[in-house]
């Protein structure tokens, strides 16, 4: 019994289509020369010292805006760091940094420390990679020397809290509001 083209066809196009548009990018890793400590922390947006604390951090889905924008889905891994000193911007004491297994990603395994120059924003997520001064903690004497002392990290402000205590209030008046109500038309119910 020979198979027709349309019935490979219905099996092979979906295949196909998930292939493209769902696999990983793969992309060789491509660095410009590594610039000394001092121009590192000039172009880092995050500049800081710490240990890997958590590998198996959260997946979080989201859509890959960059071009050429076939790639729709992305899963990000978050690995999360206990900072210990800070160059550069507002890091708080535990900061998560998105990991992945792409070619230029830096691999970092838990419980060694490091230190961590590292670009983006807490919206967008924060990320390294080979590309930059990221290294581990004892093999970086000369940005040690040449970046000098560091100050503590931040600890989380209260106006970074409200939205969660917000939340959290709405979360137990809401239910005792709408108690209040229900008891008040009950009452007046019984009045009639």
């Amino acid at each position: 019994m020979p198979v027709s083209l349309c019935k490979i066809g219905k099996f092979l196009l979906p295949a196909i289509f998930s292939l493209i548009f769902l696999a990983p990018q793969a992309l060789a890793c491509f660095c410009f020369p590594i610039n000394s400590p001092k121009k590192e922390l000039e172009q880092a947006s995050f500049v800081f010292s710490g240990k890997v604390v958590n590998t198996d951090a959260s997946y979080w889905l989201r859509i890959n805006h960059e071009f050429p924008f076939i790639h729709f889905i992305v899963w990000d891994t978050y690995l999360v760091f206990s900072v210990k000193e800070v160059w550069k911007g507002a890091v708080t004491p535990e900061i998560r940094i998105m990991y992945s297994l792409k070619s230029c990603s830096f691999r970092f395994k838990e419980g060694e420390e490091y230190i961590v120059y590292a670009g983006g924003n807490d919206l967008g997520g924060i990320s390294t990679s080979i590309c930059s001064r990221t290294a581990r903690l004892i093999d970086a004497n000369e940005d040690l020397t040449q970046l000098g002392i560091g100050r503590h990290p931040e600890l989380p402000s209260m106006k970074s809290s409200l939205p969660a205590i917000g939340s959290l209030l709405l979360a137990l008046a809401l239910p005792l509001l709408i108690m209040r109500i229900y008891c008040l038309n009950r009452g007046g119910e019984r009045r009639e």
